[in-house]
């Protein structure tokens, strides 16, 4: 026979509990949490169907809350709302109470859960070139709150970034950097408020900016010999930027590689013979390059095979003079008293009156030095005669200032000597190109020049027998010529810059070579072209 004195099962004790009448409920139902909607009725007792957290509104109007409600668990509480904040628990069923009444009680304020106060940042990116002070962002903090925010920074840059304790604003403290340091860590804090706000920790990033301008690329030396051997260096590479990378995207038909920084010869010989000089493209790329890639055209000289064409590279060259290589002047105070001779080191040009000198170094053809003659006094001569027993072939580099009919401005000499030898003028009367017996007559009437235009005459002259060949060319081209009886009787003379007395040169002379025989065209071409690339004067080829 069971005790009459046993203790009441878990849904009795409810019953007792809430001192309710022991009759079975007479009502139940299927419950929704809701944070406005009321029950259909009080109940006294609650069923979990799925576990989790109640939180609800008792008989008496509080809000409680029921953590950790197992699945299958009754409890025995009476309750008016269950509220869906809080409730996480599921398949709710309530057992309903008689007395309907007392769901018509006020119904109490539901208080939404508070949401924990945070420091909020309104930018996080910075470019690596802003400049000291220069704004990030602000920060602010979410929700409500009283007092009076007072911001502060810790952490690991913060001399980089700075912040305004009153508003707030966050800004840069000191240089920035892509390249060494992409991110600075600050922890945010705020105090002087309630509640308390959490400090936030910041990756601060830094963008990078493209500060690198590339340069034209040149070479240190861009010449390289007709023929060269694959793989030899014509020169290096200048102005390349620091970190950048090179390519060759046009190396001219194969004749020129890459080679680290240098320029070398590639599988197809270059050649002299074809008179164009290539050209290569090397294109530079930067990762922080504001115009990369750039593209740089060079241009390479082929010389031909054998070395750099010289004058003296054609036989019987007795006379070089070159204004543009001033180790061969000698002067004072400008004043030009000797011009070496660059044929054989003799026979040089000189001038031991002061009022008769030349000056140097006051003027140029092609950025290169000449020598100035004024017109009314100077020349320079050389130590002798150059011999007539070949002929003559007379290159000059000249620029004239003024040429007139009058004895001591017109027909400027080039070079001339004693009466009756050869000689090499412009007509005073004409302005051509003319060939002459000294003190005598002209013997031929070339082409014509322009004052103030730098020109490359040639004037060439032969014994043919009791009678005289004679040319005369205007910067290449077609020859003037003609054959004249009789001959010059004498040798070229050595005065430069004038005749034996008068026709004195105003304007500038450059270069001088004279060969004591007549070139042929080729020969000509090769000192034309060298005089061409040098004083920047253009050649036209003699055939």
């Amino acid at each position: 026979m069971r005790d009459a004195r046993r203790a009441p099962s878990r849904l009795e004790s409810v019953d007792v509990m809430l001192s309710f009448d022991d009759s079975p409920t007479t009502s139940g139902f299927q419950i929704t949490p809701s944070d406005t909607e009321y029950l259909p009725g009080p109940i006294k007792a609650l069923r979990v169907g799925f576990a989790g957290n109640i939180r609800f509104v008792s008989l008496e109007g509080n809000v409680c809350e029921f953590p950790g409600a197992r699945g299958g668990e009754i409890i025995p509480v009476g309750m008016l709302r269950v509220l869906a904040s809080g409730t996480t628990a599921g398949a709710l069923f309530g057992y309903g109470l008689a007395d309907a009444g007392l769901q018509r009680q006020p119904a109490p304020p539901i208080a939404p859960p508070v949401e924990p106060l945070e420091i909020e940042l309104s930018a996080l990116t910075i470019p690596e070139d802003a400049e000291e002070d220069e704004v990030i962002g602000t920060a602010s903090i979410s929700g409500s709150y009283t007092g009076t925010p007072e911001w502060s920074l810790s952490g690991d840059d913060t001399d980089k970034v700075q912040i305004n304790s009153s508003t707030g604003v966050y800004s840069v403290a000191g240089a920035l950097d892509f390249e060494t340091q992409p991110t600075l860590n600050v922890v945010f804090e705020v105090t002087g408020v309630d509640p308390a706000v959490p400090n936030k920790p910041a990756a601060i990033s830094v963008t990078n900016v493209l500060e690198v301008t590339l340069n034209a690329l040149t070479l240190d030396t861009d010449e390289i010999e007709s023929g060269a051997a694959e793989n030899t260096v014509v020169g290096a590479l200048q102005n390349v930027s620091s970190g950048s990378s090179l390519s060759l995207t046009d190396s001219s038909g194969n004749q020129f590689k890459l080679s680290g920084s240098n320029i070398v010869a590639g599988p197809v010989p270059t050649d002299f013979g074809t008179k164009d000089d290539p050209t290569i493209t090397v294109r530079e790329t930067h990762a922080n390059g504001s115009n990369s890639p750039r593209d740089s055209i060079i241009g390479i000289t082929v010389t031909e095979e054998g070395g750099e064409f010289a004058p003296t590279d054609i036989a019987n060259c007795a006379v070089w003079l070159d204004a543009a290589d001033t180790a061969t002047i000698t002067s004072g105070s400008g004043l030009v008293s000797a011009w070496a001779n660059k044929a054989n080191g003799s026979n040089n040009a000189t001038q031991g009156t002061g009022t008769n000198q030349p000056t140097t170094g006051t003027r140029t053809i092609n950025s290169l030095n000449t020598i100035d003659f004024d017109g009314g006094d100077n020349f320079v001569a050389l130590a002798s005669a150059i011999s007539r027993t070949n002929g003559y072939t007379v290159f000059a580099v000249v620029e004239y200032d003024t040429i007139s009919s009058d004895v001591t401005h017109g027909s400027p000499i080039i070079i001339a000597g004693a009466t009756g030898s050869a000689g090499f003028r412009v007509s005073g009367t004409s302005l051509a190109l003319q060939v002459i017996r000294t003190n005598q007559a002209s013997i031929l009437t070339g082409p014509t020049v322009s004052l103030n235009t730098p020109l490359i005459g040639v004037w060439q002259t032969i014994d043919a027998g009791g009678s005289s060949v004679n040319r005369a060319y205007l910067n290449g081209g077609t020859a003037s010529s003609n054959t004249t009886d009789p001959n010059y009787t004498q040798d070229l003379g050595t005065k430069i810059g004038s005749g034996p007395t008068t026709n004195f040169t105003d304007g500038k002379l450059a270069e001088l070579i004279i060969y004591t025989d007549v070139l042929d065209a080729s020969e000509l071409n090769q000192v034309g072209e060298y005089l061409s690339d040098k004083w920047g004067i253009a050649w036209s080829t003699v055939s």
